[in-house]
């Protein structure tokens, strides 16, 4: 009987676990052994067994785990941060097509959470005169249409890592704003006067 050959010669990180070997069937990647510096295949069965455990020790553990992952994150925050935004550049794609299809599910807990961060930044301690400033403009030219015809908008929208500063809002009409919700950063260009006056 010949000898099944499982390594593949593939350099580190080319397989994920639970990935099936690409030509021996019943096989899948477990892991990397360091020491041989080779893979790591196990049948379905062994794969089965090797969650199972996983998942029990993680439920075992889920207090002393989140422990150590907190600590490790505070320790290594910068780091951690830099990493996710190699991973976010790569993979904006994926990233915005995982949150659009989570917030198509999800639709009632997502606008519950967008209004309550919203208004947590709106009403938080982080407000300067600018900002109130902007605010007050709106204000003002609401009193002047007769109506409220203008919303204070985040051009990068809140839900997208927008943050409430001076330099992402703008005074926008209020129908722009809710066609707008969160598709695009893109500026307003109209003429608030034009506006005013129809």
């Amino acid at each position: 009987m010949p000898k099944i050959v499982l390594q593949t010669g593939s350099p580190r990180g080319t397989f994920k676990f639970g990935d099936p070997h690409p030509e021996v069937p019943d096989r899948f990647y477990t892991g990397w052994n360091a020491a041989r510096y080779n893979e790591k295949w196990n049948s379905g069965a062994s794969l089965k067994a090797n969650r199972k455990a996983r998942a029990e020790r993680r439920e075992k553990n889920r207090a002393k785990m989140r422990e150590y992952s907190k600590a490790h994150y505070q320790a290594n925050k910068e780091k951690r941060r830099e990493q996710a935004a190699r991973w976010f550049q790569k993979n904006k794609e994926k990233k915005y097509e995982t949150c659009r299809k989570w917030r198509e599910e999800n639709r009632g807990k997502w606008n519950n959470y967008s209004t309550t961060r919203k208004n947590r930044m709106v009403n938080s301690g982080n407000r300067n005169e600018l900002i109130d400033e902007i605010y007050a403009c709106c204000d003002r030219l609401n009193r002047a249409a007769g109506e409220k015809m203008f919303e204070v908008d985040h051009t990068v929208p809140v839900s997208l890592g927008g943050h409430h500063e001076p330099w992402n809002l703008q005074i926008v009409p209020s129908e722009w704003n809710r066609s707008k919700h969160n598709r695009h950063t893109n500026r307003w260009e109209g003429s608030y006067v034009d506006l005013v006056k129809n």
